[in-house]
């Protein structure tokens, strides 16, 4: 498999929708977020839009390792769903919580495709063809 293109025109066009939504501060994002803890669906929705942009900006961050963009962005957005329910008010701030379940759900995609160009690195250095398993065979050409 090789390294995808960093640029990806339909995140890009997402991305662009979402960075034109109108943000919420930090107050507002925490009464929608205790909202849907306890249930409120229409507060869960608004939640997730309020915090798109968070998962847009994380992966315009990582896109130079060759993740394929539109899959960090749906993983991403799923998981913004599920932060109300693991966030604790007592402990931290919702933003807080949001990027540690964005940087949970992301991070294996973000090491396998790290994986993968370290692997096709090494095979062009040492003029291999890299395998699924990383074990790199000897090119027919260096025989």
């Amino acid at each position: 498999m090789e390294a995808h293109d960093r640029s990806c025109p339909e995140f890009e066009e997402i991305a662009q929708a979402v960075l034109r939504m109108e943000p919420l501060d930090e107050d507002q994002l925490e009464r929608l977020a205790r909202r849907a803890r306890h249930g409120d669906t229409d507060a869960r929705r608004r939640v997730v839009e309020a915090t798109l942009h968070r998962v847009v900006a994380r992966v315009r961050r990582h896109a130079e390792v060759g993740a394929d963009l539109m899959e960090l962005f749906e993983v991403g957005a799923a998981e913004l769903g599920e932060a109300p329910q693991r966030w604790r008010p007592r402990f931290e701030p919702f933003v807080e919580r949001v990027d540690r379940c964005l940087r949970d759900a992301m991070q294996p995609l973000l090491d396998e495709a790290t994986a993968r160009a370290l692997r096709e690195a090494a095979a062009r250095i040492h003029g291999h063809a890299p395998t699924p398993h990383g074990a790199a065979q000897p090119s027919s050409a260096g025989r």
